[in-house]
This record gives C-alpha cells, structure tokens and sequence, in this order.
C-alpha cells in the first residue's frame, strides 16, 4: 500500500459536538477531499473505489460537504465515506484515513487496527 502524509504545517482546529460526543475538525477535512481529488486524478481511478474512514460522525459529514466542494456532488455521493465499525468489512482500492485529531489534541479513537486492515488491494 501506499500512505501519504498530508497537512503538515497546517493549522487544525478540533470542534466537539453532538452534546459532547463527536469531533470535527474542518481543516483536515479540506486536506482529505485535497487527497481524493489526487487519487481521482490518477489513471484508471474511480470514485466507488474510494473509502474515506474516519471516528466520529460530525467529521463524516464535514467530510462530505468538503469532498462535494471540491470534486463535485455526483463523484462526492460515489466515495464511500463512514465510521470506523460502520465501514469494517468493506473494502476498497483506496482508503483514506481521517484521525481528526492527533495525540497532541487529545487520544485518537479505538480502531486504527480496523481501519489499516481495510484497503482491497495490498
């Protein structure tokens, strides 16, 4: 597989949401449908074969709303995008990982181990 870093440098911002149960950061979610648009734009790509897993709801759809911004709403409904459990199982040729928040901001989520399992073509 390959793994890119991206948004080092950037300025991210957490927002706690949904009564203090869910996390969004909306900077990182730019960054997320900046890598979508990067696999799109390579050879034989499609959306369907997009997965975007990330641990909390609230960035879910920040994450939408981002990818339809910046790749269209009729690509953007193609990718594939949900929680961490919503999503095991599935497999795609891409997976693009959405941690939300680092170590530094607070603990990640459980299921890292879930997600790193999930691309369809190793």
């Amino acid at each position: 597989g390959l793994v890119v870093d991206v948004g080092y440098s950037s300025p991210m911002t957490t927002t706690v949401v949904e009564n203090n149960t869910s996390v969004k950061n909306e900077g990182e979610a730019e960054l997320v449908a900046v890598a979508v648009h990067r696999i799109l734009q390579g050879k034989g790509s499609n959306a369907k074969d997009i997965g975007v897993i990330t641990p909390y709801r609230a960035q879910q759809a920040v994450i939408k709303t981002a990818l339809e911004n910046k790749i269209g709403k009729e690509k953007a409904k193609d990718v594939t995008i949900g929680t961490v459990y919503a999503l095991q199982g599935s497999e795609r040729n891409y997976v693009v990982l959405s941690f939300v928040r680092s170590t530094f901001d607070g603990p990640i989520a459980n299921g890292p181990n879930v997600v790193l399992s999930a691309g369809k073509n190793d």
